[in-house]
């Protein structure tokens, strides 16, 4: 139900059609490669479309022989151009109360952020963390490399400029300890109560906030109170992740998982 409202509160449908300034071009084949839409979800846009306003332009359904699918989209935004544009951002998730979720992070130019001031013990797992991240970008986005920094090497304009990615925990990465520091109750790791609240349990969590020197920008927490728990982190990838909030836990054996959208 969380989830659901979630998307609900930032569904930007509503907007889209009431927009005079949107052309709308719906164009769905029904094809059933991996990460294509439904075609029956298009149509239920289309008729909420056409309801409101009757300019709506659409292609359901396979296309006819030697009908060029580049063509067809490139014929209609030729008469896209905004006449009249504004630098104003849409922040629907911000609009509606929410932070992220964390997918919206790698939408804006961002850095992430290695902590230093490991204990010669801990220094694998976090250089191992950031590893996996690597890959994960390196598959979500065609082999790219994001920016990495240290925590010794971001700028107080890297601060204010980038969202920032900040991995480790407030006492092995200095930036994040900084941070919390000045603006502790803007970043503070949410953790759910449950049965295991009052047990010693192996953790990991990641959040999104908004980044609080500049709130058009974006703050992600990724790691641990103990960093020898950041492989539990593995399977964790924030880049697909459509939540504000993730927490692991893990003991004797057991874990549990919780992903929430919360407002901040």
């Amino acid at each position: 139900m969380p989830i659901r409202q979630w998307f609900l509160a930032i569904s930007p449908t509503r907007r889209i059609i009431a927009n005079q300034n949107l052309k709308i071009f719906v164009l769905n084949d029904g094809s059933r490669v991996v990460g294509h839409g439904e075609i029956e979800l298009s149509q239920h846009f289309l008729n909420a479309a056409r309801a409101r306003r009757p300019d709506i332009k659409s292609a359901l359904g396979p296309r006819q022989m030697g009908a060029g699918l580049w063509h067809s989209i490139f014929e209609f935004l030729r008469d896209c151009k905004n006449e009249h544009p504004s630098h104003a951002r849409a922040d629907i998730p911000a609009e509606s109360g929410y932070a992220g979720p964390m997918s919206e992070v790698f939408g804006t130019p961002f850095i992430v952020v290695e902590g230093t001031r490991t204990k010669p013990q801990e220094a694998d797992f976090m250089s191992n963390a950031i590893e996996n991240l690597k890959t994960q970008y390196r598959d979500q986005f065609y082999g790219a490399d994001f920016i990495l920094k240290k925590d010794s090497e971001v700028t107080d304009e890297d601060i204010g400029k980038y969202s920032l990615v900040l991995v480790g925990n407030a006492e092995s990465n200095a930036l994040w300890g900084r941070l919390a520091a000045k603006y502790a109750g803007s970043m503070t790791p949410y953790y759910p109560k449950d049965d295991w609240s009052s047990s010693p349990t192996k953790d990991v969590f990641a959040e999104v906030f908004k980044n609080p020197v500049n709130k058009n920008n974006y703050l992600l927490i990724i790691g641990s109170n103990e960093l020898c728990n950041m492989p539990f982190l593995r399977n964790f990838n924030p880049f697909t992740a459509y939540f504000d909030c993730y927490v692991y836990k893990y003991r004797e054996g057991r874990e549990k998982e919780y992903i929430f959208a919360r407002r901040p």
